[in-house]
């Protein structure tokens, strides 16, 4: 991982996510991009073409001082001396920040997204339904949504649902985070549901654990099965889980419609909105 893009709009949870960012940074050596979003318009009808590009020019050149002072900031909260991470400031003019920071991030391959949520809505809405749940439909690499009440610390656990089909490949795609964190891997099962997939009177659990840990040579992966008291309660198996076994981060495919489609059609009366306060690891296939 050699490149973080933290887009921020200044706020209390912007930084809390950029803490979380330098925090990635410093552990794998990476540069950071901090990256702002300016819609700013001026006067547009009232001034020449040429006056308008140059109060254009001083509105960027004026954010961009507001971004190294908030990178400044967040560096001092975290005890980076200035210079030890390699950085760049970026302010685009426009509107539509999900395209222009998905875009950004594709032209220059960009590893990883962090960046801040407000944490107040359900699962459901958390991925589908905000800016940031719009910059990890569009964007090509893993987004780390933050939620403003979330604090900087240790990750020690990462759970991840799984459906328990083609495990090795899904395992595949979040063990590098696994790995940078070095931190336990809690993948659980949420049954009942129908159609069922497996058998899980003659699946074998400790096979498949075993085979994972020889297969990405780490230890540290676990495998839950997590009950619900209906059918199909992806939601709510996610919601129990969290609950029980208190996990650091939740790690979510965004391309397994079947999960999330569960989520997003389940009943109003039948759901209890989960509170995103942890960090939630969007990964694409």
């Amino acid at each position: 991982m050699k490149h973080i893009l933290i887009p921020t709009d200044f706020s209390a949870h912007a930084e809390q996510a950029a803490i979380f960012g330098v925090g990635v940074a410093l552990s794998q050596e990476a540069t950071i991009t901090f990256f702002h979003l300016d819609s700013f318009v001026g006067s547009v009808s009232a001034a020449p073409t040429g006056d308008y590009k140059a109060e254009i020019q001083a509105h960027v050149a004026e954010s961009t001082t507001k971004l190294q002072h908030f990178a400044k900031k967040v560096y001092g909260l975290m005890g980076v001396a200035e210079g030890k991470i390699p950085t760049n400031y970026v302010v685009v003019e426009g509107i539509a920040f999900a395209d222009q920071a998905s875009v950004y991030a594709k032209k220059h391959h960009i590893d990883l997204i962090v960046l801040g949520t407000k944490g107040q809505t359900g699962l459901a809405t958390a991925i589908f339904g905000s800016n940031a749940s719009s910059l990890i439909s569009k964007a090509h690499c893993p987004v780390l949504a933050i939620p403003a009440k979330c604090k900087y610390e240790h990750i020690n656990y990462i759970a991840f649902a799984t459906t328990l089909e083609n495990t090795e490949k899904a395992v595949a795609g979040v063990i590098d985070f696994v790995r940078l964190f070095k931190c336990s891997l809690q993948l659980f099962y949420i049954y009942p549901c129908f159609p069922a997939n497996i058998n899980l009177d003659t699946f074998d659990n400790h096979a498949l654990v075993a085979d994972l840990r020889k297969k990405f040579d780490y230890e540290k992966i676990r495998l839950y099965f997590q009950h619900t008291s209906k059918e199909n309660d992806v939601q709510g198996g996610i919601n129990e889980f969290l609950r029980v076994y208190k996990p650091s981060m939740l790690a979510l495919y965004t391309h397994e419609r079947t999960w999330l489609e569960k989520i997003l059609n389940a009943s109003v009366t039948e759901s209890i909105a989960l509170q995103i306060e942890l960090p939630l690891l969007a990964l694409k296939e």
